[in-house]
């Protein structure tokens, strides 16, 4: 069972066309009012979670305003433990919400502040205590302290954001804080991941809006990315977030599940009115959580309980649903792991490639994404030589009908090491499978080298371009050369390549687009860029069998996907030879396309945080190694210079496959 202590509220809410500056009076629009309160909100969630027994401890006056409180609480499942002080109010808030559905709230606390310790129900049989601060900090700790000692998990969401005592901090076992309150708390200094360390308790969760979220449990990082959805109103969605991250927790989720579970469910409270009316029932957070939902790429309130009425433009709010905001370039070297830039789609991608086979699989899924604009191919050695790699890419855009896309060619060996020749037993000769025949195409590259574009996109679109790098990291590296501040100017990096725990594919450490230019990536993993490395850990988890490319190729009748499907027959010979799991089911690893998947949904994925070097020589050479526990090794090259890397260590990959082949089979290639 879970004890909820917090505050109830009844909510009086008004829709105006922007919140009011000071001295300022604005026209609103419609009036309502809902129950609420960081306590009810948080343990209305919890109820509606599902899967255990919820409780709260209140306080409410004894007036007309208690009386909807109880009823929405009691609707929902929550036992009620109501204190009712003498002559004091219930209380109220007073909130405007924008057009955008932000909003502004002024709480007067009323009965709130009337708790005691003396209140505190018995506590036999929970396994939870929940609670924020719009009670009494006093009671907040001496309730801690209670069920500390008598062995519940203690969880505190701390806010609003006020200075806590080491005595509470040391009674609180999960403390949850947007990224203010995680400054207010832990101060201003350092990175995301700096401030969750500084911080005693044994797990720390902080809300990163656009981010995700970040959870440090010990020494160790988790990260969640966010859902999109369709903004009408954020009040309640932090609350939803808490409540429904405990329900998991006490059903003995593990913390990864937990924080996806309430990161849906808050993505999902933002598209109803309301703090509570909005909060989700766990059905509606399973159906979210489909992979035929999620391949959509945006959640409309109609598949929530009540419709959606008057929803406002696509946008993020504190817990990551889609705000349009400019572009604003960021600090790296004070920035959490990820930006803090928020962007409507469709993304707009430079394709770093070596096409290459699973390049080739990239390119298309790209192309045929709706929220994936590709503004250029950059295109650098590996898989088969520059030269190679340019005209592959050339002739790919060219039959998928966009030979218009800019195409340039870019680093022809490594930086410091001596190349080796392409591997073509693996991707052919060509790079695409020994295709018997190519059709003229009239496409022709673009004079500048690799480098140089990527720095005159990135200077002529501050903050909008990302860049999906699939192969050696020469061209990056050369682009920072000739631009330092890159970093600043791209939104974001998502690179394939390397390994933590998985072994590697070129040696027993190293993966080969690492391996086959690890200065360049130590270059590029230490350049501060917000960067997400997709590794072997999860590709090596997806495996697409050559039948899906013959029904890919039979649906669309088009030598694209003709093309593309003759590619992965012969790609998947080579891995059917060498491991018999994938032999079984004739198929080969989708590599580079899962760097698109996890930029168009990187819900899918579980991450850890933290700095990334690669040993650039010796019988290691190549190897990507995390910095996974958060200590100061006296070893060099691991301190605070270092910027942390975003690690892709799971993936749900039974959703990835049936996302490649929900978008490879739509309506992207003409006739």
């Amino acid at each position: 069972m879970v004890l909820v202590a917090g505050s109830a509220n009844l909510d009086f809410v008004v829709r105006a066309p922007h919140i009011p500056a000071p001295g300022e009076t604005v026209l609103g629009g419609a009036f309502q009012t809902f129950a609420g309160g960081k306590g009810a909100n948080q343990a209305l969630a919890c109820a509606r979670a599902g899967g255990v027994a919820t409780h709260m401890l209140l306080a409410l006056g004894e007036d007309a305003f208690a009386a909807p409180i109880e009823a929405s609480l009691r609707g929902a499942g929550v036992t009620l433990h109501t204190v009712r002080p003498s002559g004091a109010a219930t209380g109220t808030a007073f909130i405007c919400v924008d057009e955008h559905g932000e909003n502004a709230i002024t709480v007067a606390p009323g009965a709130n502040a009337c708790l005691q310790a003396a209140h505190l129900p018995p506590l036999q049989g929970f396994s939870h205590l929940l609670m924020q601060l719009e009670i009494p900090l006093s009671t907040v700790a001496a309730y801690a302290r209670s069920a500390q000692a008598a062995g519940l998990k203690v969880v505190l969401n701390a806010a609003p954001a006020q200075a806590l005592g080491p005595e509470l901090l040391a009674a609180v076992d999960l403390l949850v804080v947007n990224e203010g309150e995680l400054r207010a708390l832990a101060g201003d200094q350092g990175s995301v991941a700096q401030c969750l360390a500084r911080l005693p308790c044994p797990a720390v969760v902080v809300t990163l809006g656009a981010r995700g979220c970040v959870v440090r449990q010990g020494e160790e990082f988790h990260a969640q990315t966010s859902f999109h959805v369709q903004a009408v109103d954020t009040t309640g969605a932090g609350d939803t977030f808490c409540g429904a991250l405990v329900a998991a927790l006490a059903r003995q989720h593990s913390m990864a599940h937990a924080l996806r579970q309430a990161s849906a469910a808050a993505a999902l409270a933002c598209t109803q009115m309301g703090a509570q009316s909005s909060v989700p029932h766990a059905a509606d957070v399973a159906a979210f959580l489909t992979p035929s939902t999620q391949a959509g790429g945006l959640w409309v309130a109609a598949h929530h309980r009540g419709g959606l009425a008057g929803a406002a433009p696509v946008r993020r709010s504190a817990l990551g649903i889609v705000r349009a905001h400019p572009a604003r370039p960021t600090s790296p070297a004070t920035e959490s792991p990820i930006s803090t830039m928020t962007h409507p789609a469709p993304h707009r991608v430079i394709y770093d490639t070596d096409p290459g086979v699973d390049d080739a699989m990239a390119l298309y899924y790209a192309l045929a994404h709706p929220d994936i604009d590709v503004v250029g191919v950059t295109t650098t050695f590996g898989n088969v030589t520059v030269e190679q790699a340019a005209r592959n890419a050339l002739y790919l855009l060219a039959i998928a009908g966009r030979g218009h896309i800019a195409v340039t060619q870019g680093a022809a060996a490594p930086i410091v090491k001596a190349g080796e020749a392409p591997p073509a037993h693996i991707h052919g000769a060509d790079g695409l499978g020994n295709l018997p025949q190519r059709v003229a195409t009239g496409n022709a590259l673009d004079a500048r080298p690799s480098a140089q574009f990527i720095v005159d996109m990135a200077r002529q679109h501050p903050g909008e371009i990302t860049v999906v790098a699939v192969g050696p990291l020469g061209n990056l590296a050369l682009a920072l050369a000739i631009e330092p501040q890159l970093p600043r100017l791209l939104r974001k990096v998502l690179t394939m390549g390397g390994a933590v725990l998985e072994p590697g594919n070129v040696s027993p450490v190293a993966e080969a687009n690492i391996w086959n230019d690890p200065h360049a990536a130590d270059i590029v993993f230490g350049a501060g860029f917000d960067l997400t490395m997709v590794g072997l850990d999860v590709t090596h988890q997806v495996i697409l069998p050559v039948t899906l490319f013959a029904q890919i190729a039979q649906h669309q009748k088009h030598l694209a996907t003709d093309t593309l499907h003759h590619a992965v027959a012969f790609y998947a010979n080579f891995y059917s030879g060498l491991y018999p799991h994938v032999a079984a089911i004739h198929g080969c690893f989708g590599h580079d396309v899962l760097a698109f998947v996890a930029l168009t949904n990187p819900e899918l994925f579980n991450t850890e945080i933290g700095r990334v070097r690669v040993a650039v020589d010796g019988l290691a050479q190549g190897q990507t190694m995390l910095r996974r526990k958060h200590i100061a090794y006296p070893q060099s090259g691991w301190g605070p210079e270092v910027p942390d890397t975003q690690v892709c260590i799971q993936v749900q990959a039974h959703e990835c496959k049936a996302l490649i082949e929900h978008t490879l089979m739509g309506a992207w290639l003409g006739a």
